[in-house]
């Protein structure tokens, strides 16, 4: 997304740092920062993309369920 919310680029990539950077660079992206959720692979994937030069912020979907659940535009890509 841009700063205006509008979405630059969908897609779907294995949750390995290579496909993710290479993704990124096959739609000609510089993100700020990359945002995901924790999970079995969230330390491996959050050093590989930091290791790639990558700036990542992993957040637990748990803790964040009570934010995201009080918005009003409840969606499947709201969510997203």
């Amino acid at each position: 997304m841009d700063g205006d919310g509008k979405v630059l680029a969908r897609g779907s990539v294995p949750a390995c740092p290579e496909a993710v950077s290479q993704f990124l660079a096959e739609n000609r992206l510089m993100p700020e920062r990359i945002v995901h959720e924790s999970g079995q692979l969230s330390i491996w994937l959050q050093r590989g993309l930091v290791r790639l030069g990558l700036s990542a912020i992993c957040f637990d979907a748990r803790q964040a369920h009570w934010a995201l659940s009080a918005r009003l535009n409840k969606s499947d890509t709201a969510d997203a």
